[in-house]
Protein backbone atom coordinates (compact mmCIF):
# COMPACT_ATOMS: atom_id res chain seq x y z
CA UNK A 1 0.00 0.00 0.00
CA UNK A 2 2.68 2.88 0.82
CA UNK A 3 5.83 3.67 -0.98
CA UNK A 4 9.53 4.01 -0.65
CA UNK A 5 11.77 6.89 -2.36
CA UNK A 6 14.80 6.44 -1.90
CA UNK A 7 17.13 9.58 -3.43
CA UNK A 8 20.58 9.89 -3.15
CA UNK A 9 24.67 9.43 -4.46
CA UNK A 10 27.50 7.65 -2.88
CA UNK A 11 29.07 9.92 -0.57
CA UNK A 12 26.74 12.07 -0.74
CA UNK A 13 23.83 12.64 1.78
CA UNK A 14 20.25 11.79 0.84
CA UNK A 15 17.01 11.00 1.59
CA UNK A 16 14.33 8.68 1.95
CA UNK A 17 10.90 9.54 1.71
CA UNK A 18 8.13 6.73 3.08
CA UNK A 19 4.53 6.32 3.41
CA UNK A 20 3.09 3.31 5.29
CA UNK A 21 -0.54 3.75 3.70
CA UNK A 22 -2.67 6.31 1.56
CA UNK A 23 -3.44 9.45 3.30
CA UNK A 24 -1.09 8.29 6.13
CA UNK A 25 2.40 10.54 7.46
CA UNK A 26 5.00 11.01 4.73
CA UNK A 27 8.23 10.69 6.71
CA UNK A 28 11.51 12.08 5.32
CA UNK A 29 14.78 10.14 6.88
CA UNK A 30 18.33 11.04 6.62
CA UNK A 31 20.24 8.60 5.15
CA UNK A 32 23.68 8.48 3.58
CA UNK A 33 25.14 5.88 0.70
CA UNK A 34 28.95 4.83 0.95
CA UNK A 35 31.15 2.28 -1.25
CA UNK A 36 33.06 -0.42 0.13
CA UNK A 37 36.27 0.67 -1.95
CA UNK A 38 37.65 -2.78 -1.91
CA UNK A 39 34.54 -5.14 -2.33
CA UNK A 40 32.52 -2.25 -4.52
CA UNK A 41 29.86 -2.85 -2.25
CA UNK A 42 27.55 -0.39 -1.65
CA UNK A 43 25.17 0.25 1.82
CA UNK A 44 22.44 3.07 2.51
CA UNK A 45 22.63 4.27 6.48
CA UNK A 46 19.32 5.76 7.81
CA UNK A 47 18.02 7.41 10.54
CA UNK A 48 14.81 5.57 11.24
CA UNK A 49 14.59 6.97 14.65
CA UNK A 50 12.51 9.68 12.47
CA UNK A 51 9.95 7.25 11.23
CA UNK A 52 9.19 5.51 14.84
CA UNK A 53 10.10 6.29 18.23
CA UNK A 54 12.20 3.62 19.60
CA UNK A 55 14.20 2.33 16.45
CA UNK A 56 18.13 2.96 15.93
CA UNK A 57 19.61 6.04 14.66
CA UNK A 58 21.65 4.05 12.66
CA UNK A 59 20.28 1.41 10.01
CA UNK A 60 22.37 -0.32 7.31
CA UNK A 61 20.85 -1.78 4.47
CA UNK A 62 23.16 -3.35 1.74
CA UNK A 63 21.89 -2.29 -2.11
CA UNK A 64 21.34 -5.69 -3.80
CA UNK A 65 22.57 -6.30 -7.58
CA UNK A 66 18.83 -5.55 -8.42
CA UNK A 67 18.93 -2.06 -6.97
CA UNK A 68 17.10 -3.44 -3.94
CA UNK A 69 17.64 -2.83 -0.26
CA UNK A 70 18.11 -5.46 1.85
CA UNK A 71 18.33 -4.87 5.99
CA UNK A 72 20.07 -7.21 8.67
CA UNK A 73 16.43 -8.19 9.91
CA UNK A 74 16.05 -9.81 6.50
CA UNK A 75 13.09 -7.02 5.32
CA UNK A 76 13.75 -6.46 2.01
CA UNK A 77 12.70 -3.25 -0.03
CA UNK A 78 12.06 -3.94 -3.69
CA UNK A 79 12.68 -1.54 -6.12
CA UNK A 80 10.21 -1.22 -9.08
CA UNK A 81 10.96 -1.90 -12.70
CA UNK A 82 9.94 1.09 -15.32
CA UNK A 83 8.44 4.19 -14.61
CA UNK A 84 6.47 4.25 -11.27
CA UNK A 85 5.76 8.05 -11.02
CA UNK A 86 9.01 9.63 -9.77
CA UNK A 87 11.15 11.36 -12.83
CA UNK A 88 13.07 13.92 -13.84
CA UNK A 89 12.80 16.89 -16.37
CA UNK A 90 14.27 19.88 -17.82
CA UNK A 91 12.49 22.24 -15.31
CA UNK A 92 13.72 20.01 -12.13
CA UNK A 93 17.26 21.28 -11.79
CA UNK A 94 18.90 17.86 -11.32
CA UNK A 95 19.39 16.20 -8.74
CA UNK A 96 17.99 18.17 -5.76
CA UNK A 97 14.28 18.61 -7.32
CA UNK A 98 12.38 15.60 -8.88
CA UNK A 99 9.12 15.86 -9.65
CA UNK A 100 5.90 13.47 -8.84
Amino acid sequence: EGYRIVAGAVGKAGSVTLQDRPGGKVFDIPMKATRDETTGRITVDMDLSVYRSGYPRSVVATVKRDGCLQFPDGNLWKKDKGVAGLYIDGFAPYPKYRRI
